[in-house]
């Protein structure tokens, strides 16, 4: 070999190790920073002309790429906007003489940079409001702005069979130190109660009006304003019995820690209730409600499925050792279907973090849709949260790939100057 081929020899092996190592960083890199999230727009869910967005919360973590797909089931469409990181025009249904198919519209991915809680909202429809929460990758530096929050959310009447009544939306998000009011909206004709001891809240709610027709007209209590001043994970209840399923009339307040206030929750049992409802996102688009459930680190966890389906489910929550448990289905008792109740194996929720629990059986063209999320908060304000989500490092990912053609292309180059050198 002479001393020409002997350098190009040396400068070929050189690029390729260099292509090799950029296309292995490219392939073996950081975790992926994804998260998937279904909102679903629901017609009328609160009384005529009261649409809403569900779920009315959605947990992200700080600096993960964020891809939100939206389950149109009303033939309207409209205009969405993400406080502080995007907005989409949402396609509306499509109308046929059997009703309205649903149509998903993407929102264009995006990158959750900053923490805290963003309003979710739809110009000209109030009601339509939920709310994204980036929760901190270093909770000792997260010290958001005081705020007000005013919140709605609805009593259904018999959602879970008869005599389980729920509130819903049933998770809501405040940051320590912000004020808070609440709007019970009651669609029921019977009265209830809302309490949430910690703060001393505890009124009684009003009750619909039979319009005797076969409707009921909503009617709004509104709850005392509030300070949410100590952090925690608090749950409101309905203190006034409505029916069987009375005690798991309850939802989830969130206080939030930020910088220069310790929060270090001593460990406790939580229960957290979840029901199945079939086709409620369109035919075969069954869905776990609410879909979050959050716990401080350490909790002892007991999961409660409620399946008001005839189909039989299945629930998995990988991080913690549960895979495809086997939700019953509902049965037909004298021409009525009857709920049935499923109790998930218990664990201690001892990692920080949003993990994604999911059906397990396929159950319908909305499978891969059918997910809800437990929310552990760390035990240490100074830890940090991460998310069980994994999938591809983008920014490292592209970069990667430009590197890799970037070298092929000078490989080559040098390839076909070397030939004409020959």
């Amino acid at each position: 070999m002479n001393m020409i081929s002997a350098k190009k020899g040396m400068m070929l092996t050189a690029l390729t190790t260099s292509f090799l190592i950029i296309f292995s960083s490219s392939v073996h890199s950081a975790p992926a920073k994804i998260e998937n999230i279904f909102l679903v727009v629901k017609p009328d869910m609160g009384g005529p002309g009261y649409d809403m967005i569900w779920p009315g919360t959605i947990f992200v973590q700080q600096n993960y790429y964020v891809n939100i797909s939206i389950r149109n089931t009303d033939n309207e469409g409209f205009q969405l906007s993400i406080q502080n990181y995007t907005s989409v025009t949402v396609q509306p249904g499509q109308s046929t003489p059997n009703g309205t198919v649903p149509v998903n519209t993407i929102v264009p991915m995006f990158n959750a940079t900053k923490p805290g809680i963003f309003k979710i909202s739809v110009s000209g429809h109030e009601s339509m409001t939920s709310y994204l929460v980036v929760l901190p990758a270093d909770w000792s530096t997260y010290n958001p702005k005081q705020a007000s929050w005013n919140f709605t959310t609805l009593v259904i009447p018999d959602i879970a069979g008869d005599g389980y009544d729920k509130f819903f939306p049933s998770t809501f998000v405040v940051n320590a130190g912000d004020n808070v009011t609440f709007n019970i909206r009651n669609l029921d004709d019977m009265p209830h109660g809302f309490a949430i001891s910690s703060f001393g809240i505890n009124v009684a709610v009003n009750q619909g009006v039979d319009l005797t027709n076969g409707t009921i007209r909503p009617v709004t209590t509104k709850v005392p304003t509030f300070t949410a001043n100590i952090p925690g994970v608090y749950t409101f209840i309905c203190t006034v019995y409505c029916g069987p399923g009375h005690i798991e009339m309850v939802g989830t307040l969130v206080v939030l820690p930020k910088e220069g206030i310790q929060y270090s929750p001593v460990a406790e049992t939580r229960y957290g209730y979840t029901f199945i409802v079939p086709d409620f996102a369109g035919y075969g688009y069954d869905k776990f409600i609410p879909s979050n459930i959050v716990v401080n680190q350490g909790d002892l966890v007991y999961i409660k499925i409620r399946n008001t389906d005839e189909m039989k489910h299945g629930f998995t929550l990988t991080v913690f050792n549960i895979n495809n448990e086997t939700v019953k289905p509902a049965v037909e008792v004298n021409g009525t279907l009857e709920p049935t109740d499923t109790y998930i194996t218990p664990f201690t929720a001892d990692k920080p973090g949003v993990y994604m629990f999911f059906c397990s059986i396929y159950c319908g063209e909305g499978h891969n849709e059918m997910v809800g999320y437990l929310i552990v908060l760390p035990k240490s304000s100074v830890q940090q949260v991460t998310v069980s989500q994994q999938g591809v490092n983008l920014p490292f990912m592209i970069s990667g790939i430009t590197g890799t053609l970037l070298v092929g292309i000078a490989i080559g180059m040098l390839l076909v100057r070397w030939r004409r050198v020959d």
